[in-house]
């Protein structure tokens, strides 16, 4: 029946079957936080932007997804439909493109870019380390990690894992991840994650609750987790940070370009509220960024409070 209406419809809203499905599946993800027929007769006649991405950028995990039907933009998969801006992929000539210089997810890299931000790292040399580090998959969101005792030998070395200090984030018999998010340098808010102490690696949460960034960061320390959104050349994602109870200081231990969200474990209304912020702050960093505005990262004037065994990125 489509294949029968489809050219008999304006161009502005003569779409592939999948484009069609893909806005109806996008309002669908955005039920809790909206109207699902608004949102998607709001999309496909009147999206205030169009944004060139990838098909799996959009499925019902990530955050992106929900953040565009609740900002009313539409989806483009090809570079010569038009579209207003890009994410990941290379757009028109002149169209900004978030992400465009993003050095990928690999925890070495995150943590190259920390000890660049900050001038300290979790990432050591596990063969001259002494003490309980963590080994855990280069890859992005494996939640394989486990605790080892070091130094290592050189044939205990997995040549596939990365190896960071064991950060003492505990709150008595339970954990507190640090989630947080960020749009072009502005971090709106902040999700505080708790697992208990034996699931620390796991993706499961007992709880997680909202919190502002001011009253879990001092100044110094948004502005270093600017710097390394800049440095990951992330105009678009989030960042897992952990407080350290034996230094006080604050370290990036993995981060991503493709968010999921909101968490599991946060209140029906509290992922409301969240998607409603995240989504106003994404349509503020959308705007800037087509005026031309570039977005710089505050200098660091501290000295690094102590320095650290860092993996170089290959």
């Amino acid at each position: 029946m489509l294949d029968v209406i489809r050219p008999l419809l304006p161009t502005t809203i003569r779409l592939s079957i999948a484009e069609y499905r893909t806005i109806y599946r996008l309002a669908r993800y955005s039920a809790p936080y909206q109207p699902v027929v608004p949102s998607f007769a709001r999309m496909l006649l009147l999206p205030r932007r169009r944004v060139l991405c990838h098909p799996k950028s959009v499925y019902s995990a990530l955050l992106l997804g929900k953040l565009m039907a609740v900002s009313g933009y539409r989806p483009v998969f090809t570079a010569d439909h038009r579209h207003d801006f890009s994410i990941h992929l290379p757009a028109r000539s002149g169209q900004p493109v978030f992400n465009e210089r993003h050095i990928g997810n690999g925890k070495a890299r995150v943590a190259e870019a920390w000890r660049q931000a900050c001038g300290y790292s979790p990432a050591v040399d596990p063969t001259t380390f002494a003490g309980p580090m963590v080994e855990k998959s280069e890859a992005n969101a494996t939640h394989d990690g486990r605790v080892v005792h070091g130094p290592l030998s050189a044939a205990a070395v997995h040549p596939a894992r990365v190896y960071q200090r064991l950060l003492d984030n505990t709150d008595g018999d339970e954990v507190i991840d640090i989630r947080v998010p960020f749009y072009r340098g502005k971090i709106p808010l902040v999700y505080l994650k708790r697992r208990p102490l034996r699931d620390r690696f796991s993706n499961t949460n007992t709880s997680v609750s909202i919190a502002d960034p001011a009253t879990m960061f001092s100044p110094e320390e948004l502005n270093a987790i600017e710097r390394f959104a800049w440095l990951a050349g992330l105009d678009y994602g989030e960042a897992d940070v952990l407080r350290n109870k034996d230094d006080g200081l604050i370290y990036v231990v993995d981060s991503t370009n493709g968010p999921a969200g909101p968490p599991n474990g946060l209140s029906p209304e509290d992922a409301r509220h969240a998607v409603q912020t995240l989504a106003a702050v994404f349509q503020a960093a959308v705007e800037s960024a087509l005026s031309g505005k570039e977005w710089q990262p505050v200098a660091s004037t501290a000295a690094a409070p102590h320095s650290n065994e860092a993996v170089s990125p290959s």
